[in-house]
């Protein structure tokens, strides 16, 4: 399963980025939503989250609906880590 990771801005309310979250999460090519750190304390930790894609072929779209939402700073896809 393939994740998106994504910012909102620093000056979105919590309020506003849990209805957002809520909405992302219905995306039919979205599985969940996370933090990626749930028990952040710092204001730029606690807006970072990701979405994880049903499929592998959904992150492209993902991306783009990530990209359209103003509130959201940046969407990526996250580097790819190997084993030395």
């Amino acid at each position: 399963m393939q994740a998106v990771f994504f910012h909102f801005r620093p000056e979105v309310p919590v309020d506003v980025q849990e209805t957002l979250l809520s909405d992302i999460a219905s995306w039919h090519t979205v599985c969940k939503v996370g933090r990626i750190n749930p028990g952040a304390k710092q204001r730029e930790l606690a807006r970072m989250y990701c979405a994880y894609a049903r499929r592998d072929e959904d992150i492209a779209e993902i991306l783009t609906g990530l990209s359209g939402v103003a509130e959201i700073e940046s969407a990526f896809l996250p580097a790819e880590r190997r084993l030395i």
